[in-house]
Formats: structure tokens, sequence, C-alpha cells
């Protein structure tokens, strides 16, 4: 990767009804965001906007250290142990992903090897990327 590419990787989770303290005391990771199900909906600086949170959503920045294989590797191989967590997650209408934001500001790429893959696919954890070029 060179000097004008960079990537944030998070672990994100939604789920119809689970509520956030729920996932944050399963998975030991303190969420940067997060909100329940039926939740009173507020902006991000806490002012009340009405209604309540249809859903729950839970989020934790991954830190970033090395390259984004090595970067994706440690999050997976910290998981792990939660494995059966994270498919019954999925398997109650929830929906776990790995965000990934890339920006770079030329041509650049990654990779994620089938090994890591299939891992990935085990957890029931999807791979959600935003490009953001010219960055």
């Amino acid at each position: 990767m060179n000097n004008s590419t960079r990537f944030r990787i998070s672990l994100r989770i939604v789920h119809p009804n689970l509520r956030s303290e729920e996932i944050t005391d399963a998975l030991g990771l303190v969420p940067d965001v997060s909100y329940s199900a039926g939740d009173e909906k507020v902006t991000p600086k806490g002012s009340v906007i009405g209604g309540q949170r249809a859903e729950t959503y839970w989020t934790h920045e991954w830190p970033v250290n090395g390259s984004f294989e090595e970067s994706l590797g440690k999050l997976t191989e910290r998981l792990l142990g939660n494995g059966d967590y994270l498919r019954q997650l999925s398997s109650t209408g929830g929906r776990v992903e790995c965000f990934v934001g890339w920006f770079s500001s030329r041509n650049s790429g990654f990779y994620v090897t089938s090994d890591l893959s299939r891992v990935l696919s085990e957890l029931k954890i999807d791979l959600a990327f935003d490009i953001y070029p010219g960055t």
C-alpha cells in the first residue's frame, strides 16, 4: 500500500431487537456508536428528533495496524472465540459485517485470502466496502 492510500475497518452489527448492551457484553468490545431498538431517536449531539429506533445498531472501529490483510485478519482472529454468538445474531435476523472505508488518491487495491474468506463466512460476517477515490 502506498502513502496515498489509507483504510478503516469497523465491526458493525444490526439486529431487530437485541439490546446493544448485550452485544457489548458478549463481544467484550466497546462500541463507538450504539443504540437499541425502541430507543428514542436523537442526533449525534443528543438532540431529540422524535420517534423510536426501529432496530439495534452497534459499531466498533478496529485499530488498524499494518496492511489491510493483516488488520482484517487480526479482527477475525479476535472474533473466533465469539463464533457461536455471531452465528446466533445472524440466525435471529441480525447482520454482522466488517465495514471497510478505503481512501485513495490513485489506483490501489487489496485482497482477501481464501482462508480468511472461509473464516468470515463460517462466522457469518459479511464484508462491506465504501471506496473513496481522490482522497
